[in-house]
């Protein structure tokens, strides 16, 4: 399986790796062949990388998130006060209409005869719109640029059935919204916002008498004696957020979701709160996570009329995982360079409240990448849909992970992170430098997920060096198979992996030495291992390699740093002893 997670930690030379020094020297820490990596390093430092992250992603030059957001794009003006007769612009030859359903959540659709999907939203003429909906009276939506006006009418009794035919049909807006493009979607959303709040105000929550809607079907007016209220069609906001910490974010699964689908989370307003703390009191009661310090960054809102919610987006930034005290490493020449060394700042734990939802996790950017361009082939969609669910789930065609479609705000959220980390210049990859950042430090570990249970695996540690460019970096890579296999495999492993994305031999793979990792699952405090959604856990690097010794001394520090680096969440040691 593929490396899920991309280490932004120091790299050295081959002949570097020899000796340590207990204090920093003055000058700082500088090599020849070394070059630092951090999590937010700017976009001139990873031009060559970001078409390729792009393509991964599968987004192109033109980002969804550029466009108005779903269901924002409704391209209608208001001309409420210009039109002096309603009725009179009702009956004008030139006026649209879309019609929904009685429960308002259908709206008739203009559907492909041949395979019967979805097209655009169904306009109609007053003729057409009286057959449908009878004498019902319609409400004002707006005005195109060409002048006419559109309406919308909810249907009779019975019609949503008998309108069916091969050209059209009625559809939930919320589901085939996507599939009929922006404009359509805004205004059929609107319509159904519309006579939703039409049919939750019938009648005065006051004193109980029949309301009377205006001309324009927005607004309505109590008719009891006395009481003269008004009402109009109000807005739920609700608060909906990535938290991130560095490399990773924390999505959460709703228990009525399809397995394996996570998104953004999110939670309605209540009195006298700002979205700052209403943000702050959802992720704690859904995540168990403390962010109210945190930087909450506003980046947009979309409209949600299913049947009547704002959502205001933000990311919170919690502080990215750090680490204290790192090791030296002094070359013969004298060169040093500093390398991540455990324990790290720790990114929060995270707990789902059952009532709230059924998981919360943090994702590594990197697996997000991986996941979300789909799986090459049937063997990769298997081997991931394990690495994710357990062994229990056999099914090769379920995705590791799902999130929600681009016409919602979390995706755009999250793909706005997605690239706003690793840079927005879409740009070709610079010729002759770049391959150093394609290869991955972090070893291929593929068992952070509840399902798994206890396994020991052989490693080696390597340098890769980039003979064009000077750089180099340390990897390490682990094998795929518990207890069995040969350290060479690992090694050749990534020699593939080098030979993958260079057909011009220009990185040169030396193993510095091996042993083997081990993971013990998170176990809670009545001792039982393995089956728990947090998907926590702990590894041991240890043990020797009989293909690849270390020359003098084990460097399993330094394999252990690179794997907490990685996996900021997870217990990590090392020790000299065992095979």
């Amino acid at each position: 399986m593929a490396a899920v997670a991309s280490v932004r930690c120091a790299v050295v030379a081959v002949r570097c790796v020899r000796s340590r020094l207990s204090t920093p020297p003055s000058g700082g820490y500088t090599c020849r062949r070394a070059l630092v990596h951090t999590p937010c390093a700017s976009s001139s430092e990873r031009d060559n990388v970001v078409a390729r992250d792009l393509d991964l992603l599968g987004l192109s030059s033109t980002r969804h998130y550029d466009l108005p957001p779903f269901y924002a794009d409704v391209r209608l003006h208001d001309h409420t006060h210009q039109i002096l007769d309603m009725s009179q612009a009702i009956d004008d030859p030139s006026s649209l209409f879309v019609v929904v359903s009685q429960n308002a959540r259908k709206a008739l659709i203009s559907t492909d005869e041949a395979t019967g999907q979805p097209v655009q939203a169904k306009y109609l003429g007053r003729d057409d719109a009286r057959r449908l909906a009878g004498d019902a009276k319609p409400s004002y939506l707006g005005t195109q640029e060409s002048g006419a006006h559109v309406f919308v009418v909810v249907a009779d009794d019975g019609a949503s059935s008998s309108s069916s035919s091969s050209s059209s049909r009625f559809a939930e807006v919320k589901l085939e919204g996507p599939h009929i493009g922006r404009h359509d979607a805004s205004v059929l959303a609107k319509a159904c916002g519309l006579v939703s709040w039409q049919i939750a105000n019938k009648f005065c929550s006051r004193c109980g008498a029949p309301m009377h809607r205006s001309d324009d079907g927005k607004s309505a007016k109590c008719t009891g004696e006395g009481c003269s209220r008004r009402e109009f069609p109000r807005t739920d906001p609700a608060i909906i957020t990535i938290v991130t910490s560095g490399d990773w974010v924390l999505l959460g699964r709703n228990p009525k979701w399809p397995p394996g689908r996570y998104s953004a989370l999110a939670g309605f307003l209540e009195l006298g709160e700002t979205f700052e703390q209403c943000l702050a009191r959802e992720v704690q009661e859904e995540s168990g996570v403390d962010v109210s310090d945190a930087e909450m960054i506003y980046q947009e809102s979309q409209p949600w009329p299913f049947p009547r919610s704002l959502m205001v987006g933000y990311q919170t930034k919690l502080p990215p995982p750090t680490f204290e005290n790192p090791p030296r490493l002094v070359g013969a020449a004298g060169q040093t360079v500093a390398l991540p060394s455990a324990p790290p700042t720790r990114v929060p734990f995270g707990r789902s409240n059952d009532a709230e939802l059924a998981d919360v996790r943090w994702f590594h950017r990197d697996y997000l990448r991986a996941t979300l361009r789909g799986a090459t082939d049937a063997s990769e969609a298997a081997m991931l849909s394990r690495a994710f669910y357990g062994d229990e789930n056999d099914d090769a065609a379920s995705p590791p992970v799902q999130v929600p479609g681009e016409h919602s705000l979390a995706r755009r959220l999250l793909d706005r992170w997605l690239d706003d980390i690793r840079g927005t210049d879409t740009s070709a990859a610079v010729e002759g430098g770049g391959l150093i950042e394609r290869i991955s430090s972090a070893p291929n570990l593929d068992a952070l997920s509840n399902g798994h249970k206890h396994w020991r695996r052989k490693y080696v540690l390597c340098v890769v060096s980039d003979v064009m460019t000077d750089e180099c970096k340390l990897v390490v890579r682990i094998h795929e198979l518990d207890d069995y296999g040969y350290h060479m495999d690992c090694y050749r492993q990534l020699v593939g992996e080098c030979r993958a994305i260079d057909d011009k031999r220009r990185l040169q793979v030396e193993p510095l030495g091996g042993g083997r990792i081990e993971f013990n699952p998170w176990c809670d405090g009545d001792g039982n291992d393995g089956v728990t959604h947090s998907g926590y856990g702990s590894f041991v690097v240890y043990g020797y390699s009989n293909a690849f010794p270390f020359e003098r001394q084990p460097l399993h520090d330094l394999s252990a740093a690179i794997v907490q680096h990685a996996y900021p969440f997870l217990d990590v040691s090392w020790h000299d002893g065992g095979y």
